[in-house]
C-alpha cells in the first residue's frame, strides 16, 4: 500500500476519533442528551448482510453515531458470516421479533427469502426499515440506500467512457437473489443498450468473497482471452477479487475494471491503475439514517417510501478531492 493511502487513512482515523469524543462531550455538557435519556429506552436491532467488509464497518459507524446522538437508543448490530446466508439472517430476524425489540433495520441477503420474516415482524407491531437491499413485500416498508438501477447505469457509462465505442465486457455479480445486485446488473444492461458497439459477452454470479470472485474473473479471462476489454463488478469484495485476477497476470493489464465500493486494497489498486473506476456508496449515511428513521417510526412516523443516499464515481484523477476523500476514508470530522 502506498504511503499516500496509508497517511490519508490514519490521518482521517485520528481526526475521526477526536471528532467523536468532542461530539459526545458537547451532547453531555449541553444537556441535549439528558431529556432524551429520560424517555423510554428504545431497543433497535440492525441486521446487516455481513460485518466483515469495509462497507458494513462504515455502515455500523453511521448507526453508532446516530445511537450516540439519540441517547435513548440501545443499538444491537448483527449479521451472518457470509452475505449469501439468508437462512442465518432470517433466524436473526426471528430472534429480534422474539425479543420484542422496538425496531429492526435490515439489509436483506435475499429479496424473496426474507419477505415472510419481515412481514411477521410487521404483524408483531415492529417497524422494519430496510437499508442497502430491500425485500419482496407489498407492505409499507421504508428503504434507505442507493438507487441501484442508476448506479448500474453509472458503471456502464464509466465502462464506455474508458474503452470507447467498441469492445467486449464481462459482468461479475454477487449473490443471486440479492435485490441490489440484480438491480445494478439490470441498470448496467439497460445503459449498455445505448452503446451498440460494446457487447456484454458474459454475466456470472459469485459469492461475495474475494476468492470466488477472483476465480470467476480468471475463468472469464481464460474463456474470452485478450478479446475481453472490460470487467464490471458490483460490490466491494467482488471488486477486489476481480482486481486481484487482473493484477496477477500481466497480459490482462489492459483490461478495464469498473467496480463498486471501497476498502484500503481497492483504493490502492485504483491509485495504481489496476482498477479504473469505483462506484462508491455512502454506507455511513445508510447506517445513520436507518437508526434515525427507525426511531421516527417507533413514534408513529409513517413507514414507506425511499430515502436516497449519495453515489459517486471515483477515479484516480478525482479520488483525493475533498468530497471523495471523505467517502473513501470515512474517519473524518472536518
Amino acid at each position: 500500500m502506498s504511503n499516500n493511502v496509508v497517511e490519508v487513512f490514519f490521518a482521517r482515523f485520528k481526526r475521526g476519533v477526536v471528532f467523536t469524543v468532542l461530539i459526545c462531550f458537547m451532547l453531555a455538557v449541553s444537556g441535549c442528551g439528558t431529556a432524551r435519556t429520560e424517555s423510554r429506552n428504545l431497543r433497535v436491532t440492525l441486521i446487516a448482510k455481513s460485518s466483515e467488509s469495509n462497507f458494513w464497518v462504515t455502515c455500523f459507524q453511521g448507526a453508532d453515531a446516530a445511537a450516540v446522538e439519540y441517547t435513548n437508543v440501545t443499538l444491537k448490530k448483527t449479521a451472518p458470516e457470509n452475505e449469501w446466508d439468508s437462512k442465518s439472517q432470517n433466524v436473526m430476524i426471528s430472534q429480534a421479533v422474539e425479543e420484542h425489540v422496538d425496531a429492526i433495520i435490515l439489509s436483506a441477503c435475499d429479496y424473496d427469502a426474507s419477505a415472510a420474516y419481515v412481514e411477521t415482524a410487521l404483524d408483531a407491531g415492529i417497524p422494519v426499515v430496510t437499508i442497502d437491499s430491500g425485500v419482496n413485500t407489498e407492505r409499507r416498508v421504508t428503504f434507505i440506500g442507493t438507487d441501484n438501477f442508476e448506479a448500474g447505469r453509472m458503471a456502464a457509462d464509466a465502462v464506455a467512457e474508458k474503452i470507447g465505442s467498441e469492445g467486449s465486457v464481462g459482468v461479475i455479480g454477487f449473490e443471486k437473489g440479492s435485490a441490489n445486485g440484480e438491480q445494478r446488473i439490470n441498470g448496467f444492461n439497460s445503459a449498455m443498450e445505448e452503446y451498440p458497439g460494446i457487447a456484454v459477452v458474459e454475466i456470472v454470479n459469485s459469492d461475495s468473497d474475494y476468492d470466488t470472485a477472483q476465480k470467476a474473473a480468471e475463468d472469464m479471462l481464460k474463456k474470452h482471452g485478450e478479446g475481453l476489454t472490460a470487467i464490471a463488478t458490483f460490490n466491494e469484495l467482488t471488486t477486489v477479487g476481480v482486481a486481484r485476477a487482473i493484477a496477477a497476470n500481466e497480459k490482462y493489464a489492459g483490461v478495464c475494471v469498473v467496480g463498486f465500493d471501497n476498502n484500503p486494497e481497492s483504493i490502492q489498486m485504483l491509485e495504481n491503475g489496476v482498477i479504473d473506476c469505483l462506484v462508491v456508496q455512502n454506507s455511513f449515511a445508510m447506517g445513520y439514517l436507518g437508526v434515525e428513521r427507525a426511531i421516527l417510526e417507533t413514534k408513529g412516523g409513517a413507514p414507506g417510501g425511499t430515502v436516497p443516499t449519495r453515489t459517486v464515481l471515483v477515479t484516480k484523477e478525482n479520488m483525493y478531492s475533498p468530497d471523495n476523500e471523505k467517502l473513501l476514508f470515512p474517519f473524518s470530522g472536518d
